[in-house]
């Protein structure tokens, strides 16, 4: 089975996990319709891992949790586009269109999901192992003890010393690392085709952070398994990213190969985050005093701009063009796309000026 892309660059294949095309969410305040993703359209495939890159308020969360069908139902959230994901028995499905009772079983058996803060997201009350052993009961025909066995070599699998007496820890008697680990261990207990993992490392100190992102890595390379990293950090991006999405404003910016667009970024709101990552280049004699930033802040989705959302803190900006219209996604590279008028000049090295 094939299915052709909104975005016209590639098709469903045998190997594609998951594609999404023309995802929209919209939230209701007080009657208005307020769009938080517009327009989002991305695949991956078996043993890639795709990064979401952008600022607090970019839409990158929220697109995760369309995907998984986890908004608030009814009147207060509205999900349109495709979301087909290629099943494990080989069936490909539109997740916008399954029933919830549905859902439920995909959840943790085909498609599974860390979340930002795992002390928020355990249960505190439930000792670990009883949250864990109820992701492997909900999808598995075991019992529990076949399933307290399998929690204890989930928890060593993660690198949790101990884990049978682990399991009967609560949450808050692990560390954020561990709390962590756990999280994941959960999280592929079932083997899933597709994890999510939205800021994993972001409230961990940057020696847990490595073995996080080597636990993960080392589990992608056993399992073939497809993943969606979420993050801010594009110094984590290239230590674990195959090909990078940039968003901004709930759109997408940039896409491309996660070289290529470190090498040469075309867009201005890439650009302005790769300047913003300090470097050991930096450090030496004459080093930078201060990081450079992008000015300004993230529009309010309920007053945006007209035309492009990023105009406003745009060195390139060019009145009368850049805020008229949206600027359409375009294809400038091979696997590469971005959404700014003005990218053939800013690739041959025009600089900006000050808007």
């Amino acid at each position: 089975m094939t299915i052709t892309h909104s975005s016209g660059s590639s098709v469903m294949s045998a190997d594609d996990v998951l594609s999404v095309r023309n995802l929209g969410v919209w939230f209701d305040q007080g009657g208005t319709h307020v769009p938080a993703v517009q327009d989002v359209s991305l695949r991956v495939a078996r043993g890639e891992t795709l990064a979401l890159v952008g600022e607090s308020g970019s839409g990158k969360s929220v697109t995760s949790l369309g995907i998984l069908g986890l908004l608030p139902q009814g009147r207060a959230c509205t999900v349109r586009g495709e979301v087909q994901l290629h099943r494990k028995n080989g069936q490909v499905i539109d997740l916008l269109k399954q029933p919830e009772e549905d859902m439920r079983r995909i959840r943790g058996g085909e498609v599974a999901m860390i979340f930002q803060e795992p002390m928020t997201s355990f249960n505190p009350v439930k000792t670990i192992g009883a949250q864990v052993m109820e992701a492997i009961l909900c999808h598995h025909d075991v019992g529990r003890r076949a399933a307290r066995t399998r929690a204890a070599e989930l928890l060593r699998l993660v690198g949790i010393a101990d884990p049978v007496k682990r399991l009967d820890d609560y949450p808050h008697e692990m560390s954020g690392g561990m709390r962590q680990r756990a999280m994941i261990a959960m999280a592929i207990s079932c083997e899933p085709r597709l994890l999510i993992a939205d800021e994993p490392t972001t409230a961990l100190d940057v020696t847990v952070q490595a073995q996080i992102l080597a636990l993960l890595r080392k589990i992608q390379e056993q399992s073939a398994m497809a993943m969606i990293f979420i993050t801010h950090n594009l110094g984590v991006v290239g230590q674990v990213a195959d090909r990078v999405m940039v968003m901004y404003n709930g759109r997408v910016a940039e896409e491309a190969p996660t070289h290529s667009l470190f090498l040469k970024p075309r867009m201005p709101y890439t650009s302005g985050l790769l300047r913003s990552v300090p470097r050991l280049a930096d450090l030496g004699a004459g080093g930078l005093d201060e990081l450079p930033a992008i000015r300004g802040y993230v529009p309010d989705p309920l007053n945006p701009p007209p035309g492009c959302a990023f105009a406003p803190r745009c060195d390139f900006r060019v009145a009368g063009q850049c805020d008229i219209a949206i600027p359409e996604m375009v294809t400038c590279d091979v696997d590469h796309r971005v959404r700014c008028i003005r990218w053939q000049e800013i690739e041959t090295g025009l600089q900006g000026e000050p808007a």
